[in-house]
């Protein structure tokens, strides 16, 4: 089964508050994001993250990558990143590019015969757009910001409830603006 999210910046403290998050603290966040992925997720399983995994200063903490490190991999299943605004100083570091199975600036995928295009950032117009294809994006942290365009739905965790969430879930959830 494939599963997507984005935006779940881990280790980023300020992001509780500017993303009005519902949780005391980073930590708080990690336990129960750890928990709904775990029981969402299974080991056989494949998320796509839509970039912004972590916090964009772990190449400058040690301590905090390695931490970063043992947390994925605590996380069921394998794990692809599509790059985000936060991850690019990251991908220096060795250790954090062993937590995915692949990594790309975005994504055009089959998903059960469904085209889907997904990128960290929302586009006015994708690759396939008036033929069917279904944009994921993230980015924007589930803010209704953007202009409404059919097939194109917000997967920040903080839309999707903090858990991956398959494309039917995403569909079902109606972050596209009919």
């Amino acid at each position: 089964m494939l599963y997507y999210c984005s935006d779940p910046h881990l280790l980023d403290d300020n992001i509780i508050k500017t993303a009005n998050r519902p949780f005391s603290c980073m930590e708080e966040f990690l336990e129960i994001f750890r928990e709904n992925w775990n029981k969402e997720v299974r080991p056989i399983d494949t998320t796509l993250i839509a970039g912004d995994v972590a916090s964009c200063w772990l190449n400058v903490h040690p301590e905090k990558m390695q931490f970063f490190a043992e947390y994925m991999e605590s996380l069921n299943g394998k794990k692809q990143l599509a790059i985000g605004n936060h991850d690019r100083r990251n991908l220096a570091k060795s250790s954090f590019r062993r937590c995915f199975s692949r990594i790309q600036d975005r994504y055009e995928i089959s998903d059960h015969g469904q085209a889907v295009f997904v990128d960290h950032y929302p586009s006015e117009d994708w690759n396939g757009m008036h033929t069917g294809t279904i944009h994921l994006h993230g980015h924007t942290h589930g803010k209704d910001v953007l202009s409404h365009l059919q097939n194109r739905y917000d997967i920040s965790v903080d839309a999707i409830h903090f858990k991956p969430v398959s494309l039917e879930e995403c569909i079902a959830m109606g972050h596209s603006w009919n």
